[in-house]
Parts: structure tokens; sequence; C-alpha cells
């Protein structure tokens, strides 16, 4: 066997820089599972297919060393969906701690799933997944009694025996490993570099020319997508942030008590300097009821005798490590005026939804508390905003002419929403324009696609049962695939919109 994949493209997702004898066998193992995913012509790109087995093969390392990473998933899964891995049933045979053939075919399915995010949806019960993932779990099967546990990744993944408040920027270094180079965050790294391209694209459109500060500018401007995504990023699996990944991991895997399990990281804000004590600096929030914060000096990288205490707003992107903020990413230091002022309350007006629960209220009051209402065209359209919700200058909205079949919604976070495609997959007695067979074709699309619907309004649909015909393309049959989509529904809808219940769906006016 020709090899493809070489010990340089594994270290790259591990926290160390040597390939040792494990390491060594575990190319190997990347390179039969290339060699099957080559032979039974599953459609991805040569580097992903390197990428794919790579991520394999880490979830193997991670079974045989007992790292725990995907036992957190599994049990997090089970814990939200009933099922310790979604789409496919667990056989007798079917042991947590043990090589599964489930477990392998749903990391096929992940794998292209991200390969082909936002281009098309992966049917989980594609034939060729199936055919690929039992002739990896063969290899693997006869590997499992044999193969080496890797020490070094059982030391990082059970976590530092201690850490300490002040061992922040520690943290974020493995975080960041984490979030970029583990193999349960496929896809991560992905995100970041599609942002990383906007961003350099957005700064070339620009007319003035690009000197050496505004070279800096866009350096920084990467570093601090690179921050905020590993802070914050829910794209991965079970929509968490690597953070909660982190808190789950060691905590299992018996890491003694510390501030990684108190991490919380705020949007940018602006911040009054009140005054610098010791090693930190004393700064009020001005968008979250003045709440005042201790931020550790070790983290700023700016001349405190330039600040003066009252005078200068910080604008700024803050992480709580246990009980100490520290800042992260960029920060604008600037003057307090009247001007800054207005912008200060325009951003908290922005943050309180104001605009949002207004026309929430007003479209709630309009509808007598339905949560959708269907318009046959823009005459009745504009009837609707203009005589019931009362918005007088909605005639002077820009809408096409031959609009139709239009439905209305609104959640408190986001307003109001016009949808103005695929009111027919609604199945509602308050909808004319139902049709069962063309629900067939797109309804789905209310699930997998956040385009289409805000989550909130993707969860009301499936819960009133709203969308009865969604499906997915299946060689079983189009019943076979209304019952499959229907049966693992919240875990496509949580998967596709990044987002999951618990924590995205629990406004009180929207659970009425």
């Amino acid at each position: 066997m020709k090899k493809k994949i070489y010990n340089n493209t594994w270290l790259e997702c591990h926290p160390y820089t040597d390939a040792n004898a494990t390491d060594r066998y575990y190319v190997d193992i990347a390179n039969h599972i290339y060699q099957i995913l080559v032979d039974t012509e599953i459609n991805f790109d040569d580097n992903w297919t390197k990428k794919t087995a790579i991520t394999i093969t880490a979830w193997f390392e991670d079974i045989i060393s007992q790292t725990g990473i995907w036992q957190c998933f599994t049990e997090e899964c089970e814990r939200r969906y009933g099922a310790r891995i979604p789409f496919y049933p667990i056989g007798e045979d079917y042991f947590p701690d043990e090589v599964n053939q489930e477990d392998i075919r749903f990391l096929l399915w992940h794998c292209l799933q991200q390969r082909y995010e936002g281009e098309k949806i992966i049917n989980p019960e594609n034939p060729g997944i199936e055919i690929a993932s039992s002739l990896i779990y063969e290899l693997l099967s006869e590997e499992y009694e044999t193969a080496p546990e890797n020490e070094r990744m059982q030391a990082f993944m059970k976590g530092p025996d201690t850490m300490k408040e002040a061992d922040f920027m520690a943290y974020r270094k493995r975080l960041e490993w984490f979030h970029f180079h583990c193999y349960i965050s496929i896809g991560n790294e992905w995100d970041y570099m599609e942002s990383c391209q906007e961003i350099i694209e957005e700064e070339l459109n620009k007319e003035e020319d690009i000197d050496d500060h505004h070279a800096k500018q866009v350096d920084m401007s990467l570093y601090n997508e690179q921050v905020n995504q590993m802070l914050n990023s829910r794209n991965g699996l079970l929509s968490l942030t690597s953070t909660e990944w982190m808190k789950r991991i060691w905590k299992r895997n018996g890491t003694p008590e510390g501030p990684w399990e108190e991490v919380e990281t705020l949007r940018p804000s602006f911040y009054r300097y009140l005054a610098r004590e010791g090693d930190v600096i004393r700064v009020q929030n001005l968008l979250e009821e003045k709440q005042e914060l201790l931020i550790q000096t070790a983290s700023l990288d700016i001349d405190m005798d330039e600040l003066t205490s009252g005078k200068n707003i910080l604008i700024a992107q803050l992480t709580r490590f246990g009980h100490t903020w520290w800042h992260n990413g960029m920060m604008a230091i600037l003057l307090e005026d009247e001007q800054l002022q207005i912008a200060i309350q325009k951003e908290k007006d922005i943050r309180m939804h104001l605009n949002e629960k207004l026309a929430f209220k007003d479209f709630m009051k309009a509808c007598h508390g339905k949560p959708f209402v269907f318009c046959r065209d823009k005459k009745e359209l504009e009837a609707f905003l203009t005589k019931k919700m009362g918005y007088k200058n909605a005639t002077g909205l820009q809408y096409p002419e031959d609009i139709q079949q239009v439905m209305l919604t609104a959640t408190p976070s986001g307003g109001l929403y016009i949808q103005m495609e695929h009111a027919e997959c609604i199945c509602s007695a308050d909808n004319p324009f139902y049709d069962a067979q063309e629900a067939e074709k797109n309804a789905f699309l209310f699930i997998v696609n956040p385009d289409v619907i805000p989550y909130e309004i993707s969860c009301i649909l499936q819960d009133k049962h709203m969308l009865p015909e969604a499906c997915l393309n299946s060689i079983h049959g189009k019943e076979h695939g209304k019952m499959f989509m229907q049966k693992h529904v919240q875990f496509l809808t949580d998967y596709f919109h990044h987002r999951y219940r618990e924590k995205d769906f629990n406004d009180p006016e929207l659970l009425k």
C-alpha cells in the first residue's frame, strides 16, 4: 500500500509536534482507512478524503486511549435525543467503550456533510456510507485488542492537575488546539478559513491603498476572528462551544476542579475605564446595567498611563476564567463624547431587542395569538401590516408585485419575518396554500436550512405538527423518508441551525 498520509499531517490533529511509535502506528491505520474510502468511491475530494481518514483514525485512538471525547458526545447525545448515536439503531453488539460500526457510520456521514456544508444535504442512509463503515469496522475491530494507547493524549485530555486563574493563556492555548485541530471539531478550521477569506476580500475591495498600517489592521481582524470563533462558535457537533466541550471532557476525565469550569465570553462591549487596582483595571460595562468588572492587566497590550478615569471608553471582548476577566482580540480606546454616547445607546437598544419585541407584540395582537399568518398577494400583505398591525408606512416597503403565498411570523428577538417562499409546505387549517405534494419536495428546508426560517420558528412548526410531509429522499421510498425525518427531526434541526433547545428555545413568550 502506497502511503498518502504522513506523520506531519497526522500530527496536525495533535497537541505535540514529534511523532513516536504510537503515532506511526496510527498513521498506518489512517492510510488503510484512506484506501478504503478511495476504493468505495465515497464522494470526497482527495484532501477531504485524507481529512476524513485522519478523523476516523483519531476517533479510534480516542476509543483505545479512553480519552473521553467520544464518550462525552454519545452521553450528551443520549441525554438530548434519547440515543447514543443519531440515525442508526444500536444493535445488541454495541459496546459504548469499544469500536462500533454505528459510530463509524455516523462519523462518515458527519465528515461528508461537513464537506458539503451549505451545498447539499447528505442522506444518512447513503449506501456508500454503510459499505465504507462496514469495511472500516472490519479493519478496526481486528486492531482493537493490539492497538496502543496514546499516553500523551491521555495526559492532555485529562487536563492539568492544577490550573489557577492566572493561567488563562495556557488554558486558551489548549482551547485553540481543541477548537481547530481535535477530530471532534472537524469543520471548524474550514469555517475560520472562509471567514478569513471574506475579511480579506472586504479589505481588498476598499479603495485605499494597502500600506503597512492597513495590512496590520487586516492581521488584527483575522486574529480577532480566530479568537471569536475559538470562544464563541457553535458550529460543531451538538452546537456546543469549545469551552463547553472541554469542560465536559475534563470533568468526565477527573481533572481537579479549577477556573476552566467557569468560562464565559461576553460580546464585544463598551466599557468605561474607572481605575487601576494592582494587577487589574476596574471598568464599567455600559451595555449591561452598569456592571463593574475587573480585567487582568496581563491581557492588555496598552499603555496604562494613557488611560484617564471616567474619560476613556474601551471597546473590548472579555472572557471570565473562574472569577477573573481577561481581554481577548482587538481593543479600541476612545474618548467619551456626545457622538460616542449616542452610539452606545443605539447599541444598547439593539441588544435589548426593543424594536423586535414591539413587532412581536404587535403581530401577536393582530393575529390573536396565532403563530402564523398567510397572505395571498401584495395587497393582502399590506392590508395586514397597515390595518391590523398599525404599520402606516408598510405600503412604502419594496415587495415584488407578483408575490403570492406569503407567510408572516414573529419572535421576540428577531421581530417580524415575512417568508415569501414555500408557504405551501405549512400544514395548517389557516393556510389556504398548503399542498402536500409540494411539501414533500420542500418542507425539509424548514428543518435543515437556517436561511429559510429562524431556529425558534422551525421548532414551533415541528411542535405543532405543521411539517408532516417533510422528508429526505430515500431509496426506501417517500414514507420511509418521512418517518426518518420525523424520528430525527430535532437532531437535524439543531445540527444545521447550530442551535439547541435548552439554550435557544426558552423565551417565555414563544413557549406560550
